[in-house]
């Protein structure tokens, strides 16, 4: 039997409030420069703070927490809950 009460969800209430008081991050891995931005502005008024990486390189970098990305220091960077990949990057593709 659970500790905490179940929601309609089937998540505990403690899950909930740990969902809501999180601030979701999502990286984008988007050679388009004005897509990106365009994403990451419609995505950043829903809430969701958006990494943006511009190639394959840079993108497994940040999701390695190697290198500075843009506007933070050079420290390690959590895990981002979503990636937002395009298929076809100039540098390196899905093939």
């Amino acid at each position: 039997m659970p500790l905490l009460p179940r929601t309609h969800t089937g998540l505990s209430h403690l899950d909930v409030f740990r969902f809501h008081t999180m601030t979701p991050s999502l990286l984008m891995i988007e050679d388009d420069v004005r897509l990106a931005r365009m994403v990451a502005e419609y995505l950043g008024q829903s809430g969701y703070v958006v990494t943006h990486a511009p190639d394959a390189t840079q993108g497994l970098a940040a999701l390695r927490g190697a290198g500075e990305q843009p506007g933070t220091s050079s420290h390690a960077q959590a895990m981002p809950a979503l990636v937002i990949l395009d298929l076809m990057l100039p540098d390196m593709d899905g093939g």
